[in-house]
């Protein structure tokens, strides 16, 4: 017997909701949202301003504000509630398996350093590469050509090589 891995979501919102504390109570910005996503699947969340479409992204990647928090309902994730979770997994979990790109751009990538630098972070952190392989691979000077040798080895250390 072979297991459908199509039929078996890869992610699953059941029953979300999502309360913001204010200074005038407690306002419901998500209530019982849900859905699912299989293998090869595309979804798109579409509504106005204002409509809950980013906070829902944020509650699944679990980087909702400080002052949100899930009231309500379970976000599974390759068989893994992702609300019961330790921080430290999550983080594991967030940028290699669950990624977000944000709408403003701002938010994105820090313009005061480099965005060498930023990527090397993300590819450190999930051991994509090694901090050693990166800085051998890149450029020391931001105006330097790219260099086919450079990427070689970048992707020979990516690779295991």
């Amino acid at each position: 017997m072979t297991f459908d891995h199509k039929a078996v979501p890869l992610l699953a919102v059941e029953d979300l909701g999502v309360e913001f504390r204010t200074r005038s109570g407690t306002v419901r910005a998500l209530d019982g949202i849900g859905f699912e996503l299989r293998r090869g699947e595309t979804l798109a969340l579409v509504g106005e301003s204002g409509s809950g479409k980013s906070v829902t992204a944020h509650a699944i990647m679990g980087i909702l504000d400080a002052a949100a928090h899930v009231n309500s309902g379970r976000i599974v994730f390759g068989g893994l509630d992702l609300l019961t979770v330790a921080e430290t997994e999550m983080a594991e979990i967030r940028g290699r398996e669950l990624a977000i790109i944000f709408q403003n751009p701002r938010t994105a990538l820090n313009p005061i350093r480099p965005v060498g630098k930023q990527i090397a972070d993300i590819l450190v952190r999930h051991g994509t590469v090694t901090a050693v392989c990166w800085r051998k691979s890149v450029s020391p000077t931001p105006s330097a050509a790219p260099s086919p040798t450079r990427s070689s080895f970048l992707a020979a250390c990516a690779s295991g090589s």
